[in-house]
């Protein structure tokens, strides 16, 4: 690339980690042409994934990223004075993960360019992008959208917001135990996630920082002073660490400014989740999907932008607080440390309020919400309930308003009729009619 150059596409990219290739992927099935901006490579490490991650990877075809991922390990977990195997994750050298992330990129078309993010300019017509690439030369994208998709590194334009305690992860390669396998306990000043695949191992401890951390220089120490607190990870890896500490934010973040204009943040530059909170690449990929029909939205029917950027906005704050609601209730059940400063500041954030309201606590009703349809932001009748304050249009095509106001009009003859007279009025399968009522009845909305 020359100093003279100048890229025109529809969307620019600053980031090609999960969520970002993800939606360039989706954006450029949709006929956009998209550019995506990566940096280097991160030092390499390995990283736990769920099942509902790997579907939404089989779903959306990105075949090269998921044949970097090892098979299932056990998951096992010391906290609140228990002991036990909880069901099973997928490990994955993030090294590795990332470079298929954006092979699956480029084979759906998409312009990836190895280098840094400089200036944005934004206006209403769209955005101009500077960039250096790793080899020293500098150009310009221009754009009729931006995303911001780097991560926790991403630029904050303002302050507001919503973040938790802070909170630093030190991670630092250990002794394999010989046994793929993840393991995370608690202990007083924090908890700690060691992982091991064939033939190499990692240890996280994640600390409160609010008070800073040791230098750059003290880390190691501090570090090997933080395995000496831990009483069961050692009794499967020898912990002999064999490189250097890595810091990383792990503080849990909401932006202040998700959607507005011709931008958007997505995936952890929107949404950073507590670790201990849950599977934080199923996240990012569900920002992805949410994005994509925004996006989508924006440029083809700006019309009905307002309503897309509320859509993508009350996702995201639902997201944030549901998962940081999740994390707070980890933390109180290990009751052992309940005082010491780490635990108590996180079993309070950030609410006492609960992450699941209980099915039925509340009467559902019938409100028109922003849904997804054929890749567009449209307004329809959902069912609102307790768990479900957002709504829910469909369940197994099958949509879910027009089926309880049904279902309410009628004398409630025997199940079956009823299911084979609803499917006829419907126009849809018995079964599919069968299995909306069975979720009706999970969430409390009929009997």
């Amino acid at each position: 690339m020359s100093v003279t150059t100048r890229i025109d596409t529809d969307i620019v990219i600053a980031g090609c980690g999960p969520s970002g290739a993800l939606l360039a992927c989706l954006l450029a099935r949709l006929g956009y042409g998209v550019v995506a901006v990566h940096a280097a490579p991160r030092p390499a490490r390995i990283e736990g994934l769920g099942q509902r991650t790997i579907d939404v990877m089989r779903a959306h075809g990105l075949v090269r990223a998921l044949s970097a991922v090892d098979k299932p390990v056990r998951r096992r977990a010391h906290w609140g004075g228990e002991a036990g195997d909880y069901n099973q994750e997928f490990i994955v050298s993030r090294d590795t993960f990332d470079a298929a992330l954006i092979e699956d990129a480029r084979s759906a078309g998409i312009v990836c360019i190895a280098g840094r993010c400089g200036t944005i300019q934004l206006d209403e017509t769209g955005c101009v992008l500077d960039i250096e690439t790793d080899d020293g030369s500098i150009g310009h994208v221009n754009a009729r959208f931006f995303v911001e998709a780097r991560g926790r590194a991403a630029p904050r334009v303002r302050s507001g917001g919503l973040h938790g305690p802070k909170t630093t992860g030190l991670i630092r390669e250990v002794a394999a135990s010989g046994v793929p396998g993840t393991v995370i306990e608690g202990f007083r000043d924090g908890w700690a996630w060691f992982v091991s695949s064939r033939n190499q191992a990692f240890l996280q401890i994640f600390v409160d920082s609010t008070q800073g951390l040791p230098k750059r220089d003290g880390l190691a120490a501090y570090h090997e002073q933080l395995c000496g607190h831990l009483k069961h990870i050692p009794q499967i890896s020898r912990v002999n660490c064999t490189g250097p500490v890595i810091s990383r934010n792990a503080m849990s973040l909401l932006s202040p400014d998700l959607v507005a204009g011709c931008s958007l943040r997505l995936g952890d530059a929107a949404v950073a989740l507590d670790p201990l909170s849950g599977h934080g690449m199923f996240a990012a990929f569900g920002s992805a999907l949410a994005a994509c029909a925004t996006i989508n939205t924006i440029l083809q029917q700006p019309g009905n932008a307002d309503l897309a950027q509320k859509f993508y906005s009350d996702r995201a704050i639902h997201a944030a607080m549901r998962n940081a609601r999740i994390g707070r209730d980890f933390y109180r059940l290990e009751t052992a440390w309940r005082d010491q400063p780490f635990w108590a500041a996180r079993s309070q954030w950030p609410d006492d309020e609960p992450a699941h309201e209980p099915a039925g606590s509340l009467p559902a009703s019938i409100q028109h919400m922003p849904v997804v349809a054929n890749s567009l932001i449209t307004e329809a009748p959902v069912v609102v309930t307790a768990d479900h304050p957002r709504g829910v249009w469909r369940v197994d095509d099958v949509a879910l308003a027009p089926l309880l106001e049904m279902v309410r009009r009628s004398d409630r003859t025997g199940a079956n009729e009823l299911v084979e007279i609803l499917a006829g009025q419907l126009k849809v399968r018995p079964i599919q009619v069968a299995n909306a009522l069975n979720w009706l009845r999970s969430a409390g909305a009929i009997s």
